[in-house]
């Protein structure tokens, strides 16, 4: 919960989070939350692996996994 002073702050503390996130990951969550809205929880959550397919073999993919080898921040390049 956050009070109502410091809503602001925590929501671009949330959204910095996640535009530090790779951008086909970004893109493929919010392309299945949005087609998910209004759907059963079940149906919506089985959106997930198809819009995620094209980040989980993407060049980003590697560079994520090898950032996280090295101990270093990720340079991801949206392919």
């Amino acid at each position: 919960m956050v009070p109502l002073a410091g809503l602001l702050p925590a929501a671009r503390r949330w959204a910095d989070d996640i535009l530090a996130g790779a951008p086909l990951s970004v893109q493929a969550t919010k392309e299945a939350v949005m087609a998910g809205l209004g759907l059963p929880l079940p149906a919506a959550v089985a959106l997930v692996p198809g819009t995620m397919a094209k980040a989980l073999v993407s060049e980003d993919q590697v560079e994520g996994v090898n950032a996280f080898l090295e101990r270093r921040a990720p340079r991801w390049s949206g392919r």
